[in-house]
């Protein structure tokens, strides 16, 4: 699970992010990032706090 979370992240890092500094973010990848965003506990954490 962790290994896994840790693929996400750093996909969901390269496409958005990577996308977003050159203009040119899709969707898909806002909405892979969003996704993680909901699934990672720590940021949860932050939100309901």
């Amino acid at each position: 699970l962790i290994i896994l979370v840790t693929l996400i992240t750093s996909y969901a890092d390269f496409t958005y992010l990577g996308r977003k500094n050159t203009g040119e973010s899709t969707l898909s990848s806002r909405v892979l990032y969003s996704w993680w965003l909901t699934q990672n506990p720590l940021v949860v954490a932050k939100q309901q706090s």
